[in-house]
């Protein structure tokens, strides 16, 4: 017999001990699925995020929202985490949207572990059915369905763990306590919060997003990065670009300025800026970007 053998997630199987152990199967055929094939790969066909999209199989934008402490991510996280399952409440179909947390993991200095992550939650009213550990050799989501009506489940708490092999399409939220600085770091983690349920777009515009919030003392870092991870996950990079969306929450940089710019240096910032000419402080509203700054 020469079989034909599939190859999932076929990016790993890149070793000598893996094509030792695909010749010893004699195939025909090899047929393999990745997100992120090898240039050399023989490419037999390929879908893009945009048309992923237009199937309503991916949610997208992402929202991104930046903030500088790691409370004020959990805190916006759970908020947003009651906004949209209020929202679903309203839908035909069951959803219960799902915050993926990824802590810190535990190296020197007092990093924001699972531990204190979970501490957080149920400090503030979280219950504990409603929270769930993936870490190192602690897996509380073995046997779990999820998607079951009668799943408490809304918090998942995470370092790397979640990679290939499981996926949740209520999972809506990316809560990162961890400054995003390595795309490889964030990009499996990313990718979960990205099937949409069902696979069909919801009545509710928010509930066809997802969200990320992180801590960051640079938006423009973590946007990139987060983009960067996009096309780790197997966007195109003007997919990538297109698939993020800087969201101001509140969190305003002030900067006293010595002279008033010109009219001409603020107008093409739009609603991102507002200068008070009386103080001469500028108000940064939302990110961002290098040549955004330029201009000022």
């Amino acid at each position: 017999m020469r079989p034909i053998v599939v190859v999932d997630e076929a990016h790993n199987a890149r070793t000598p001990l893996s094509f030792d152990t695909l010749a010893r199967l004699e195939p025909g055929v090899i047929l393999e699925f990745t997100a992120t094939p090898r240039e050399d790969s023989n490419v037999l066909f390929a879908a893009t995020a945009h048309e992923l999209h237009r199937e309503g199989m991916i949610k997208l934008p992402i929202e991104l929202v930046v903030l500088k402490d790691q409370e004020a991510v959990l805190q916006a996280a759970m908020a947003k985490q009651k906004e949209l399952e209020a929202l679903a409440q309203r839908g035909r179909e069951y959803l219960r949207p799902i915050v993926l947390i990824q802590a810190e993991p535990r190296r020197g200095g007092d990093p924001y572990t699972w531990e204190k992550v979970r501490a957080f939650l149920l400090e503030r009213g979280v219950r504990e059915e409603e929270v769930v550990i993936s870490v190192g050799e602690r897996d509380d989501l073995t046997g779990q369905d999820l998607l079951s009506p009668s799943s408490p489940v809304r918090y998942v708490i995470t370092v790397d763990k979640l990679k290939e092999g499981w996926d949740c399409p209520f999972a809506y939220v990316l809560a990162s306590v961890r400054p995003l600085k390595s795309p490889t770091a964030i990009e499996q983690v990313l990718g979960r919060v990205l099937r949409m349920p069902g696979a069909r777009p919801k009545e509710q515009e928010a509930l066809n997003k997802a969200y990320a919030f992180t801590v960051s003392e640079n938006f423009w870092e973590a946007a990139e990065t987060l983009r960067e991870a996009l096309v780790l996950e197997g966007f195109e990079r003007y997919e990538a670009e297109r698939a993020v969306r800087t969201v101001g929450l509140g969190l305003e940089e002030r900067i006293h300025l010595e002279a008033s710019p010109s009219p001409l240096a603020l107008a093409p910032l739009g609603p991102k800026v507002e200068y008070d000419p009386k103080v001469r402080v500028l108000v940064i509203k939302e990110p961002l970007n290098p040549s955004d700054t330029l201009l000022c």
